[in-house]
């Protein structure tokens, strides 16, 4: 169950352009340790203001912060972090929590 444990995420960024453009681990970037959350953690992120849409999920502002209270071993990383990692590490917390949601599901 590799989504119900810790790991550490580290951001990505695009090389190349066209057919040759790939996503490469940031460069100097440590990356965040992030955790899974709880089924009840979980449904307080996605309650109240991220939606669904078609090629993935929309998070307001207070959405990113919830996700990063939640899901970072360290919150306090978060004034530390650039705006787009911000929004990177968050996509990857709800990522892995509904991730293993599925899991739970499933086990």
């Amino acid at each position: 169950m590799k989504a119900l444990a810790n790991e550490t995420f580290i951001p990505q960024v695009t090389v190349g352009e066209g057919k040759k453009a790939k996503l490469v681990d940031e460069e100097g970037c440590a990356g965040y340790e992030i955790k899974a959350l709880t089924s009840m953690e979980f449904c307080e992120l996605i309650s109240d203001g991220s939606h669904e849409l078609r090629l993935g999920v929309q998070f307001k502002h207070a959405d990113i912060k919830r996700a990063l209270r939640l899901g970072l071993v360290n919150p306090d990383l978060m004034n530390t972090m650039s705006a787009i990692h911000l929004a990177k590490t968050a996509k990857a917390i709800y990522d892995k929590a509904n991730l293993a949601e599925d899991e739970r599901k499933n086990s």
